[in-house]
């Protein structure tokens, strides 16, 4: 559920565990998340590769979840990545079209522009096909 005392408060840039049962907190922000993809960054420069992000998403509960949407999908555009956000329509906990306190229900659109969906249409926005000549 990522609910409970290892998640919640916890802002992003910031210290943070990196999993509920690591010893000590680490400090996260842009610099490290790019640190944590070195491994896709270095193979994808050795064999000229593309590199497909299929499922990343933030839940709508996250604090400053945006600055870390934000962070990763310019990281992702620099490195000339395709990106799929999860979830756009289905459960609405990863739902940016839904407030932080929204109870969870079947709604597939929560009819909000919040400061995620702000993000990702920011970025949709970069990759719009070309008109028709």
């Amino acid at each position: 559920d990522y609910i409970g005392p290892e998640y919640e408060n916890k802002p992003y840039p910031g210290l943070l565990k990196f999993w509920p049962n690591s010893t000590a907190p680490e400090y996260w922000d842009k610099d490290r998340l790019e640190q944590t993809m070195a491994n896709a960054i270095r193979f994808q420069k050795t064999y000229n590769a593309r590199i497909y992000v299929g499922e990343f998403g933030v839940l709508r509960w996250a604090p400053a979840g945006e600055k870390w949407l934000d962070d990763a999908i310019a990281i992702f555009e620099k490195h000339g990545w395709d990106w799929t956000f999860h979830s756009y329509g289905d459960w609405n906990g990863w739902n940016p079209t839904f407030a932080p306190d929204t109870p969870d229900s079947g709604q597939r659109d929560g009819g909000l522009v919040t400061p995620k969906l702000q993000v990702l249409l920011k970025y949709w926005s970069l990759n719009k096909a070309p008109a028709d000549p």
